[in-house]
């Protein structure tokens, strides 16, 4: 998820990897959060969810 690297770095630096995922959907309404990693964030849940 190379679109929502500095997200990651802001909010999920101190995650373990197999919890990016959902420290991203923690933090999806965050200001800081773009746009285009919002819309990757939305496809994946909706993916594992399916």
């Amino acid at each position: 998820m190379s679109k929502c690297a500095t997200v990651i770095q802001k909010y999920c630096s101190n995650e373990k990897k197999q919890n990016i995922l959902s420290c991203l959907r923690h933090n999806i309404n965050q200001d800081a959060m773009p746009n285009v990693c919002r819309r990757i964030l939305y496809h994946r849940l909706m993916v594992l969810n399916s």
